[in-house]
């Protein structure tokens, strides 16, 4: 697992670990230091439904299995409501019946990690260290 933090010594330790070990601290890392995009996302989302489910559709999930790629991820997703495409239709956007003219939706995710992405990479570099001290110790 090779990850760029920044900091040289970090990714050093980062290489020493085994591939096993290296997955887990960056996916611990990655869950805890995206909160602010989460609780942002949430924040932004407008209650375009009297059940709110915009806000309650927004997830902090792992990213989908990959040889390449660990962390975690903000994103829509109902499972009280499989078919209930409102949702994700008021995030990204969508194109009316008849007209070439594409409705943008409301991008709240978007929003969210353009303005906390200085304080993801911050978070994510101070709890990498703590997963890797926790590692150190067993």
């Amino acid at each position: 697992v090779v990850v760029k933090t920044g900091h040289w010594w970090v990714d050093r330790k980062l290489a020493r670990l085994s591939g096993k070990d290296a997955k887990a601290a960056v996916r611990k890392a990655s869950r805890a230091a995206i909160k602010p995009v989460h609780q942002q996302a949430k924040s932004n989302a407008k209650n375009n439904q009297e059940s709110g489910a915009t806000q309650k559709s927004i997830k902090t999930r792992s990213m989908s299995r990959s040889r390449t790629r660990v962390g975690s991820k903000v994103t829509i997703e109902n499972k009280e409501f499989p078919d209930d495409f409102h949702t994700k239709f008021q995030e990204l956007g969508w194109k009316s019946r008849g007209t070439r003219k594409k409705n943008e939706g409301n991008r709240d995710l978007r929003r969210a990690a353009n303005e906390k992405r200085t304080l993801v990479l911050r978070n994510f570099k101070g709890e990498i260290v703590k997963q890797i001290v926790v590692i150190a110790k067993r």
